[in-house]
């Protein structure tokens, strides 16, 4: 529609709840935990991504766990944004979406599929619901 020299467009979508947690490592929202998504991979993907995290995060606490079209990987190392996103982008087979829509929104969120993850060796996690585009 165009009224007086400006253009307006409409975009109309289903939308659900979707409840998880999200990377933030602190209540100040400073540091980030780093929360990775990968979708179908094979086996030898998979452990060429072992390999990487034991390679670059020898110390840190780590959480893997199956999803319907993949796995998460949680761990549990407080950095910066910036330096969260930077270590990201270096894990190989990551889902760029994810991380794409992670970098839109100032956090990385994973969604859970009736699983509620608690508390992991001490270490609280951060839930909320937000609204998904249903595909």
């Amino acid at each position: 529609m165009r009224i007086r020299n400006l253009v307006f467009s409409f975009k109309i979508w289903r939308v659900r709840k979707a409840y998880g947690v999200t990377s933030f490592a602190s209540k100040s929202q400073g540091t980030h935990y780093l929360f990775m998504d990968f979708d179908d991979l094979e086996v030898n993907a998979q452990e060429e991504i072992s390999t990487f995290l034991a390679a670059n995060f020898p110390d840190s606490n780590a959480v893997k766990y199956s999803t319907t079209h993949g796995f998460h990987i949680l761990v549990f190392k407080e950095q910066s944004f910036e330096d969260t996103l930077l270590s990201l982008l270096r894990v190989p087979y990551i889902d760029v979406g994810y991380v794409a829509a992670g970098l839109k929104r100032g956090y990385w969120f994973l969604e859970q599929e009736n699983r509620p993850l608690g508390r992991f060796r001490g270490i609280n996690l951060n839930y909320m619901r937000i609204e998904r585009r249903v595909k």
